[in-house]
């Protein structure tokens, strides 16, 4: 009986490790509308209403693009940014990276590379 207790004690570990790391934003599913450089807001907008944030409008976009472009122009890298979007309650790891990413490919993609 203490084996199988072990054992299953074990194995909810397991999965709750391997669930934090899945959670991770390297594993973040990423939509991508649109083109590289295309400065469309309502390319961008759409891809955070896919990341959850449904109720997001264009111009709620643009203003995160460029307050994310403008950060990186300024020597933040990406990583920095996803972090601090993750600490807003607002957001989740998955609509951090996305604020950041798509923001890069979208508007600033000189610095989607880090």
């Amino acid at each position: 009986m203490e084996n199988t207790l072990t054992g299953v004690l074990a194995g909810a570990l397991l999965v709750a490790a391997v669930g934090v790391g899945l959670a991770s934003p390297a594993n973040a599913t990423i939509a991508t509308i649109g083109e590289r450089d295309d400065w469309s807001a309502d390319n961008f907008r759409d891809e955070l209403r896919y990341s959850g944030l449904v109720h997001e409008d264009s111009d709620n976009a643009f203003g995160l693009a460029m307050r994310t472009c403008g950060d990186r122009s300024h020597g933040w890298p990406s990583a920095v940014l996803e972090r601090r979007w993750m600490r807003d309650p607002y957001y989740t790891t998955e609509n951090a990276v996305v604020i950041v990413r798509n923001a890069e490919f979208h508007f600033c993609s000189q610095y989607g590379d880090d």
